[in-house]
């Protein structure tokens, strides 16, 4: 190896170091943080669901008011935009349907339930009674 080079090589090795962690440090925080949290939304999945993010995973959900069967019905997707449900949801504390404009999803659901801005927890029927004895005692008796 030549003399001048490796002088070289050994003044600017901090640097090169620094930046390799820098840019790794990047890297990591793009990789945990940005991407995860900026889903685009699958080709099947309708504009009127919202993306509801749970830790690393992420789902599209959507409900509405069925004035046929006088109950809300909702669907919820993978974020791959797999079906998981498409169902009659009841709210947790055991109240009527809510309208259409009540039904607006806010953050904090999953993949069994739907979190409601207005604080309302909705659950398949088909699963209500183990669904809700799972959630904490201030979801449950929700308004």
């Amino acid at each position: 190896m030549n003399a001048s080079f490796k002088d070289t090589l050994d003044r600017n090795l901090p640097t090169l170091l620094v930046g390799g962690v820098v840019i790794c440090v990047i890297a990591w925080y793009l990789f945990a943080f940005v991407i995860p949290n900026h889903p685009a939304r699958p080709r099947n999945v309708p504009k009127s669901a919202t993306l509801v993010l749970q830790g690393w995973d992420h789902f599209w959900q959507e409900c509405w008011f069925d004035s046929a069967e006088q109950q809300d019905r909702c669907r919820i997707y993978n974020g791959s935009g797999y079906l998981l449900r498409d169902e009659v949801f009841l709210p947790a504390n055991g109240g009527k349907a809510l309208s259409d404009d009540q039904l607006k999803v806010a953050s904090g659901g999953d993949s069994r339930s739907v979190h409601l801005l207005n604080g309302t927890v909705l659950i398949p029927r088909e699963h209500f009674e183990g669904i809700k004895k799972e959630l904490p005692s201030n979801l449950s008796g929700s308004k």
